[in-house]
């Protein structure tokens, strides 16, 4: 296993500008938390959490918005993969199918699937004999 490094959890305008605007281009947390240079996603997440010691309320707001744009780039990138056609079909649905998925996880109010069906009802009877 890797060595852990230790990383900022300082807040820094400038690195947390490079993670918005990475993340509207369509990057992954976790691809962006990998380079060492960067904090880890568990500062992110502290610097992200309302009532957190490390809460940095503008980087909220820029971090909605940078996934806001990311689900448009992801919806960008599922066009280019269906018109891709040096992949094969089966490759090119695998592909639109995780992109769909990963668009639907981060706004599932406009990209996923929407469950309009009613919650079940369950009835435990317990029968005295």
């Amino acid at each position: 296993m890797g060595r852990e490094t230790k990383r900022s959890r300082t807040y820094s305008a400038d690195v947390a500008e490079e993670i918005c605007n990475r993340l509207a281009r369509g990057e992954s947390l976790k691809e962006i938390c990998r380079e060492e240079q960067m904090p880890s996603e568990a500062t992110i997440y502290r610097w992200l959490m309302p009532g957190g010691e490390l809460h940095v309320p503008e980087f909220l707001v820029q971090y909605r918005t940078a996934r806001q744009w990311q689900q448009e780039s992801l919806m960008e990138r599922l066009m280019e993969v269906a018109e891709d056609s040096s992949l094969t079909a089966e490759h090119r649905k695998a592909r639109m199918d995780a992109i769909k998925a990963w668009a639907s996880k981060l706004e599932a109010k406009r990209y996923g699937q929407q469950n309009k069906s009613k919650p079940q009802e369950i009835r435990v009877v317990y029968d005295d004999q």
